[in-house]
């Protein structure tokens, strides 16, 4: 299906197909809430499909006796006459509540409070009493820890004092004999079967006869091949001394042929076992045959559900973005906030309307809704609210930016921060989660294969949400107003279509879908703050393998990417020296096949064509945008060798500034440098790319290497932050890569040519193939997700999630890193790590100015500017893109070389996705396309985030996402900008004044190559 139609098509659709498309959305939603409502009842879940903090599964509503009066009757249990009658009598209840009044019993953990008996057990992390400096008491026969109503215990308005209640010594030895197999006679299924299981697993003899029972009469056919399955291993193991040698092999051949996988460990012991007959052995290989291909085929179609599931999330995450993206061409980095925001209204819903009325303390408290029916209601909220805060970041912010896509890209990145930020201040970093009752089973359709509730959920959500889209674009007026728009925009504002309100329904639709994917997701994960950072690069690379507006491109890319991961995760190619697959290496494998899909079909499986095929790689328009002249170069330069040779080295040496504070200016020119290559490359060459920080963060690793190399070892001479990962491995050695990193010379040279080398590999694959705009930032983002998972493995020996650090016991230049007392200031290592620093980021600054200035630099500009003619004239764009890539790579290591042994410590965070977000910010809020620009930037941002993250953290991510959404509004060429503009200013204020042409008069068409 195509989004896009012909302008002429506008009238062509009748009332009736209209009609018809409504009536089938509200079917589908009809019985997408039947399915909701459906049996909460299975006898099975998988681990995959319960979290933790869920509740019992639902008891049997057969019980005659009240909570009440089953615990009056309890208290018998502690007379000496009573006692063994009360027992007997409860057991024959056959109820749920026996079983945990028992157990809790037996754990001493009941007591009277009175005449009350009552469950007081240790306290969990964060619970509390219903009042301050009571004891807590809970209701001794309730599933959940259910506090008591104090007020009902009060004698006199006094709370008694509480006594423990231990039981008549003889029922206390009735119980503790029948109560592992109480569970065999309760009328919960969901009991019963979990103790038939047990049974088995615990080889309990006395519990054969029940087993046996309950294999032929219980109605639940699961309990019927627990049971069997149960008896059958208590019989094959020879726990039962009357089985003869038949019985064994039938109990042997009976666990094959259920497909026992927890017969396994019996059949090995048989097969082991030197008083196992042949015909035993025989059986029990055969068993064990039967079984393992058995697990096989259950893997394979569980990772195929998995995989569907995983799709089915995948495609309901980008189907907004496909709205927002592939129909508006606006890059929306907020799509995945979205989504979090969908999932706190879900949250808010179980919270406010549910579990814990907002109105506590109000009459209408105890009308709260069921957790069903609170997410019956969050259906609706999450839509609401996710689309409502859509229309406002497009009324307020995004309708200013439709022409400037990449500026569009880093504002929503600042709306993102915000939205993050927002959500942390008002309820930290994790939510608790209630979920509705039917989340927590699963539909076993075949043993050992069961298809979670949750999961099932999301894939018929999926459904629904694109039967919607399909509806409303093909069969509403909406919809039609909206393709018209998409083919024509001038054709359809003659034809009188309000084009502003087309643009406001897209982009407040496409956050409502997101808002959906968080309501589906609330499921199966946890609700954070940064929930959506872990979606929107997966969504973005749906969208752009499907094709930019195809909605079937987005179906089969988003369900093929998720099955694929699932299907990849248990493949093992190799075990050493790394593990292929698992969950990490199958995410990577994904993304690398992602990368080279769209290096090899840049439009996707399904491209546009015509205007909307240019749509998404449009460039920005920069009339603010000028060249520094000489002049400025000399008097920034100037400043830079002042302040940064003579003044702060004064400052350092005269006392008035402290070490550490000299090793902060040390490592924000560091940042300086790096900011510089992604100037080149964005500003002069107009490509942004979103993983420069992923080559500072290499050369960060090289210099690394080398520091560790020459620091402290242990026994087997492997480098202490090296030490933990290896652990594990038999014939210790140090990792063969140090080997190359043992000369400061050459490990420095490395740590310039490793980032060099993968940007000249990246740059060649990309650019030859022509991709550009906002895929080349997408897929350097995916590069980057890629490298941050890889250097997280333990497997690499590179410090996994730690990274590696130095202890600033290593010597550079002949003395340790680390402040030494009785050296003078001036001989101290760091203070010329800074002067390096400084004089690196001069040299950078001029190598980068030759580029720029230079016939070279024309080029990179005509790149910026049309490629395309370019290209005709006879040029190869994609040689000079590939080349100023690798170059600004190499900035980037030198600059990673020299932030090391100041910072003293490196990590896979560094590799993340919001650094190389950072680096954007640095250059845009210092100016693009003017290398001055990018230095000041990355400064003055480093110095407000210092201040801040220590001053106020609370308040740093609003800071960083304001200056991320004003840059682009109010000042889109930075502070570099601000002469240009007041020069601008003076010159319209003259009269009969006329503004001076821009320096760069093709420059109003770059900003995206």
């Amino acid at each position: 299906m195509k989004f896009s139609t012909a302008p002429h098509r506008l009238a062509t659709r009748t009332h009736s197909q209209r009609k018809a498309g409504v009536y089938s959305l509200l079917l589908l939603l009809v019985a997408t809430a039947l399915f909701v409502f459906s049996g909460t009842y299975s006898p099975t879940a998988t681990a995959q499909d319960t979290p933790a903090e869920e509740p019992a599964a639902a008891e049997a509503s057969t019980d005659e006796l009240s909570d009440d009066e089953l615990l009056e009757l309890a208290v018998n249990l502690g007379s000496s006459k009573l006692a063994s009658e009360t027992v007997e009598q409860l057991i024959g209840m056959g109820d749920a509540r026996v079983l945990r009044l028992f157990e809790r019993l037996m754990a001493n953990e009941l007591r009277t409070v009175g005449d009350r008996l009552v469950w007081e057990p240790p306290a969990l992390e964060g619970e509390s009493p219903a009042e301050a400096g009571a004891p807590l008491l809970l209701n001794a026969v309730a599933a959940e820890r259910e506090l008591l109503d104090l007020e009902t215990l009060k004698v006199d308005g006094e709370l008694p004092k509480s006594k423990s209640f231990r039981g008549n010594r003889k029922a206390r030895k009735v119980i503790q004999q029948r109560l592992s197999l109480m569970g065999l006679d309760l009328k919960d299924p969901v009991i019963r079967e979990e103790s038939a299981r047990n049974v088995g697993n615990k080889r309990q003899l006395e519990a054969l006869p029940k087993l046996l029972e309950l294999a032929e009469n219980d109605p639940e056919k699961a309990i019927r091949r627990t049971a069997e399955e149960s008896a059958n291993l208590i019989v094959a193991s020879g726990t039962d001394p009357e089985a003869d040698e038949a019985t064994r092999v039938a109990a042997i051949a009976g666990l094959g042929e259920l497909k026992s996988i927890r017969g396994l460990d019996v059949l090995k012991e048989v097969i082991n076992s030197d008083d196992s007959t042949p015909a035993m052995v025989a059986a029990a290989e055969k068993s064990t045959d039967q079984i393992n291909r058995h697990i096989s085929v259950t893997n394979w179609i569980k990772n195929a559900f998995f995989g569907m599931s995983a799709g089915s999330i995948f495609v309901l995450v980008a189907l907004g973005l496909a709205i927002t993206f592939g129909l508006m061409g606006v890059i929306n980095m907020a799509h995945g906030e979205m989504l979090m925001i969908g999932a706190v209204a879900t949250w808010a819903c179980f919270e406010f309307l549910s579990t814990n009325p907002f109105w506590s303390g109000d009459p209408m408290a105890a009308l709260g809704l069921s957790p069903n029916w609170a997410y019956v209601v969050a259906f609706f909220m999450a839509f609401t609210i996710a689309a409502i805060t859509g229309l406002l970041v497009e009324v307020s912010i995004v309708r200013f930016l439709y022409k400037r896509p990449l500026d569009s890209l880093l504002a929503t990145i600042g709306v993102s921060y915000i939205l993050i930020q927002l959500v942390r201040n008002w309820k930290g970093d994790n939510l608790p989660l209630t979920r509705p009752d039917w989340s927590a089973g699963g539909w076993e359709v075949y043993p050992d294969i069961v298809l979670g509730y949750s999961r099932m959920f999301i894939i018929a959500l999926t459904a629904f949400c694109l039967a919607a889209v399909v509806v409303i674009f093909r069969f509403t007026k909406i919809g039609l107003m909206v393709r018209a728009t998409v083919q024509n925009r001038a054709m359809a504002q003659t034809l009188g279509v309000n084009t502003r309100v087309v643009d406001m329904f897209c982009f407040a639709f496409g956050a409502g879908l997101a808002g959906l994917a968080g309501f589906g997701v609330y499921l199966i994960g946890n609700t954070t703050p940064q929930m959506g950072q872990g979606y929107i690069v997966d969504s973005f690379l749906v969208v752009v393998v499907g094709g930019v507006g195809k909605l079937l491109g987005v179906v089969i890319s988003g369900l093929g990417l998720g099955t694929l991961e699932k299907i990849l995760e248990p493949i093992v190619l190799i075990e050493e020296p790394i593990r292929l697959f698992d969950s990490t290496w199958a995410k990577v494998a994904v993304l690398l096949l992602v990368v080279l899909f769209i290096q090899r079909r840049p439009s996707g499986l399904f491209p546009e064509k015509g205007r909307a095929a240019s749509q998404a790689t449009g460039k920005d328009d920069m009339p603010w945008l000028g060249r520094p002249t000489w002049r400025t170069d000399a008097i920034l330069g100037g400043l830079l060798v002042i302040v940064g040779l003579v003044v702060i080295p004064a400052l350092y040496l005269s006392g008035n500034m402290s070490i550490d504070t000299l090793n902060r200016y040390g490592y924000f020119t560091c940042f300086a440098i790096c900011a510089v290559g992604l100037d080149l490359i964005w500003g002069y060459m107009g490509v942004l790319s979103l993983c420069q920080f992923l080559f500072f963060a290499f050369g960060s690793y090289c210099m690394g290497f080398y520091l560790i190399n020459i620091g402290p070892k242990d026994v087997n001479g492997i480098p202490e932050c090296l030490a933990y990962v290896m652990s594990d491995v038999a014939n210790p050695t140090p990792p063969w890569y140090l080997a190359y990193f043992q000369n400061l010379g050459v490990s420095f040279l490395l740590a310039m040519l490793l980032p060099g080398l993968v940007a000249a590999v990246i740059g060649v694959m990309m650019f030859r193939s022509r991709v550009k705009g906002v895929y080349f930032a997408i897929l350097t983002q995916a590069i980057t997700v890629i490298a941050w998972r890889v250097f997280q493995k333990n497997d690499l020996k590179m410090g996994g999630t730690n990274g590696i650090r130095v202890t600033f016991s290593e010597e550079l230049f002949g003395n340790p890193i680390a402040f030494q007392e009785g050296l003078s200031l001036a001989s101290q290592t760091r203070f010329k790590l800074y002067i390096l620093s400084v004089i690196a980021l001069i040299v950078t600054l001029i190598v980068a100015k030759a580029m720029v200035r230079s016939g070279y630099g024309r080029i990179l500009l005509a790149i910026r500017d049309d490629e395309t003619r370019l290209r005709f004239s006879g040029y190869q764009p994609w040689v000079y893109k590939a080349l100023t890539f690798t170059v600004a790579g190499m900035m980037a290591g030198l600059g990673g070389a020299l932030y090391f042994p100041q910072k003293g410590i490196i990590t896979p965070t560094e590799m993340e996705p919001s650094w190389s977000i950072l680096v954007v910010a640095w250059v845009a809020f210092g100016g693009r396309g003017t290398l001055w620009g990018a230095v000041l930037g990355a400064l003055a941002i480093s110095q407000i985030y210092n201040f801040m993250t220590s001053e106020a953290p609370e308040y740093w991510m609003y800071v960083l996402g304001g200056l991320f959404i004003l840059v682009p509004l109010l000042l889109p060429g930075g502070l570099m900008s601000i002469p240009t503009l007041i020069g601008n200013g003076l010159s319209r204020s003259k009269p009969g004044g006329t503004p001076p042409p821009p320096a760069v008069p093709a420059s109003n068409t770059g900003g995206a190559a």
